[in-house]
C-alpha cells in the first residue's frame, strides 16, 4: 500500500490488477483477474444504486404532484391576466427585459428563471412556461390529458420496480446469498396481447404530442404538452430512449409501454 501510494504521488497510474498483485503477492493471475472482476462488478452495483436513486426521486415527484389539488378557474384566470399585462405587445411570450421590469429583478435572478422555465430555450417565456413559473405552491396546473399523464407515470413506476428487483437479484448473486433460483422473465412471445383499443390510444397519444410530425417526441414537445413538470419530462425522455436523451421515437415509446404493461403486440419487435 505504501508503494502504491508512493507511485500515485509520482503521478504513476495504479491499475487495479497491479494493485491486487501487490496486495496479494501469493495469488496467481487467475485469482487476481477474478478479484479484479469482483471489484468491477461492485463498482457497477454502486453506479446502479445511484441511478435508481435518481429514478426513485423522479417517481416520488410524480406521486407528490399527482396528489396536489388543481388550480381553480379563478386562479388560472388571474395568472392569464397577469401574463397579458406583461405581454403588452400580444406576442404570446415575454422577454427577460420585460420580466426584469415587471418584477424588479436583477439579471442573475432572471437568468436563473429562464434557465429553469424556458422549456423551449428560445430566450423567452411563453404563456405555458409562465403558468408553470407562477403556479402557487401546493397546487398543480389543470390537467390537459389525464390519460397521457398516467401513461407516463406507468412507464416511470414500472421501470423503478423492475430495475430495483434486478438490482436486488444482482446483489444477492454478488454476495453469494441467493437462497433459491430467481424466476426467469417470461419470453415476450408468451405475454398477453395488448388490447387493440389500448394500442390505438397509445399511438394517438404519441401523435398528439408530436407537434412537428417528425415521428419524434422532443423534450420541448413533452414539456409543452402540460402533462408533467419540466423536470419529469426531461427525465422520462432520457428514460424511454437512453441512447437519445433529447427525444424518443414512436417505437421506443411503444416498447416502453409494452414493457410497463407486461404485454406484447403481434408483429411489433421488442429489442
Amino acid at each position: 500500500l505504501e508503494q502504491t501510494s508512493s507511485e500515485r504521488g509520482r503521478g504513476v497510474k495504479a491499475e487495479l490488477f497491479n494493485f491486487l498483485r501487490k496486495l496479494c503477492p501469493a495469488a496467481g493471475p487467475k485469482h487476481l483477474r477474478m478479484f479484479e472482476s469482483w471489484c468491477q462488478q461492485y463498482d457497477g452495483l454502486v453506479d446502479q444504486h445511484a441511478r435508481i436513486l435518481v429514478d426513485q426521486q423522479a417517481l416520488d415527484t410524480y406521486t407528490t404532484l399527482s396528489t396536489l389539488p388543481v388550480m381553480t378557474e379563478d386562479m388560472v384566470c388571474e395568472l392569464e391576466r397577469a401574463f397579458a399585462a406583461i405581454d403588452r405587445s400580444k406576442r404570446g411570450y415575454v422577454s427577460p427585459e420585460e420580466m426584469m421590469q415587471e418584477f424588479d429583478l436583477g439579471e442573475d435572478e432572471v437568468r436563473g428563471i429562464f434557465e429553469k422555465y424556458d422549456a423551449s430555450q428560445d430566450g423567452f417565456i411563453d404563456k405555458l412556461e409562465y403558468m408553470h413559473l407562477m403556479c402557487p405552491e401546493g397546487y398543480k396546473l389543470p390537467e390537459k390529458n389525464r390519460f397521457g399523464r398516467e401513461v407516463f407515470g406507468t412507464i416511470l413506476s414500472t421501470h423503478v420496480d423492475r430495475f430495483a428487483n434486478e438490482l436486488k437479484a444482482e446483489e444477492h448473486l454478488f454476495s453469494q446469498k441467493l437462497s433459491s433460483a430467481q424466476p426467469t422473465p417470461m419470453p415476450s412471445f408468451m405475454l398477453p396481447e395488448v388490447e387493440n383499443d389500448m394500442w390505438l390510444a397509445w399511438n394517438k397519444l404519441f401523435e398528439s404530442l408530436d407537434d412537428d410530425k417528425d415521428e419524434l417526441i422532443s423534450q420541448d414537445e413533452l414539456r409543452h404538452s402540460g402533462l408533467l413538470s419540466f423536470e419529469l419530462c426531461d427525465h422520462l425522455v432520457s428514460l424511454i430512449d437512453p441512447d437519445n436523451p433529447q427525444s424518443f421515437s414512436r417505437d421506443a415509446f411503444l416498447e416502453a409501454l409494452l414493457h410497463a404493461n407486461n404485454c406484447q403486440r403481434k408483429g411489433f419487435v421488442i429489442w
